[in-house]
């Protein structure tokens, strides 16, 4: 890892178990630290639980295939599987354990803002969540798992890299220095304890007080209101888009036509009669020619066509003489239009 961490360290160990999938991070300096580390997770599990672990699954790396790790791994009964050489696949489990763990570190470091030198403390704090985080292919979380016990209460944790007060004992500090030290949240060790960045170290400690998040109203000042006399002022002349001019200009003469042409024919279907049975033909044709006159005077403005008057002409005579084959088709049409035929 570039840069180094706060501690020295270049790399770091994970461990993962299958089980309970409770995942542990150690930092180290030097890859041939990993030795140590392995050795000191046996001792852990073996002391936390009462059993041995059976099998260790790991790369081809050169800190996992030394002598020594081989004789540490014979003597404590532990089968060593391999990954071939260039397969990451193999080690499946393990590198999306690291590729989440880079992920939620990056993420907190550049959403916190801070240098890239605290990545371990990130990297602890990502673990340190992912282990009371619920998996799909478990109900419950890693730690309650793992350890036995009931989950604790989350209410403790803080957003990443928050602004925070460490209180300074008076053992620690003079009669007229400050009493608290602002530093920045990194972490969290044991029970009720936080790691906190101060003064380019890390602080251990319980006595805390978080500051509280600033609102978003002071993240984003307000913005600058320009009024119309001021614009005159200025000489800025705002530009109107091409929907703003269309949306001023009356629509032309054309589509008003349209719209006039269709609202005569709606009238004239709608407020046309439609009977089914036989009614005199007088009184049928007493009702139409207000309305077609209607139209037809209407329309006349619109189609000034020799064409059209006399087609106009012709209809009217057609009505007047109450012919039944008019009338007829004239209901058929209506009725159709009101009631259409059902789909069989």
């Amino acid at each position: 890892m570039t840069p180094q961490s706060l501690g020295g360290a270049k790399y770091y160990i994970s461990f993962r178990d299958d089980v309970t999938s409770w995942t542990e991070l150690e930092p180290i300096k030097k890859k041939s630290n990993a030795f140590g580390s392995v050795k000191k997770y046996f001792a852990r599990c073996q002391a936390m639980h009462g059993v041995k672990i059976k099998a260790l699954h790991s790369d081809t790396g050169g800190e996992y295939t030394s002598h020594a790790f081989k004789e540490f791994l014979a003597f404590s009964g532990c089968k060593h599987e391999v990954s071939a050489a260039n397969s990451q696949e193999q080690n499946g489990v393990a590198e999306k354990v690291n590729r989440t763990i880079v992920g939620r570190a990056k993420a907190m470091l550049y959403g916190a803002q801070l240098s890239r030198f605290l990545w371990a403390e990130a990297a602890r704090t990502a673990v340190y969540t992912m282990n009371r985080t619920p998996t799909r292919s478990q109900t419950k979380t890693p730690y309650e798992l793992w350890t036995g016990k009931l989950a604790h209460s989350l209410v403790h944790l803080q957003p990443f890299g928050c602004e925070i007060w460490h209180h300074v004992t008076n053992d620690l500090r003079r009669k007229w220095e400050p009493n608290a030290i602002k530093g920045q949240l990194v972490g969290y060790e044991g029970r009720n304890q936080y790691r906190v960045y101060c003064n380019h170290s890390i602080i251990i400690t319980r006595d805390v007080d978080f500051v509280p998040p600033a609102p978003l109203a002071a993240l984003y000042p307000p913005m600058a209101v320009i009024k119309e006399d001021d614009e005159e002022d200025s000489g800025v002349a705002l530009k109107t888009s091409k929907a703003d001019s269309h949306a001023d200009t009356p629509p032309p003469a054309e589509s008003k036509r349209s719209q006039d042409n269709e609202e005569t024919l709606h009238s004239s279907t709608v407020k046309a009669p439609a009977p089914r049975t036989a009614v005199d033909d007088d009184a049928t044709s007493a009702a139409l020619v207000p309305s077609r006159r209607q139209s037809s005077r209407k329309n006349a403005g619109i189609f000034s066509t020799p064409r059209f008057h006399e087609e106009l002409s012709r209809s009217e005579s057609t009505q007047q003489t109450g012919s039944n084959k008019g009338h007829a088709a004239f209901a058929q049409a209506t009725t159709s239009i009101e009631e259409p035929r059902s789909m069989e």
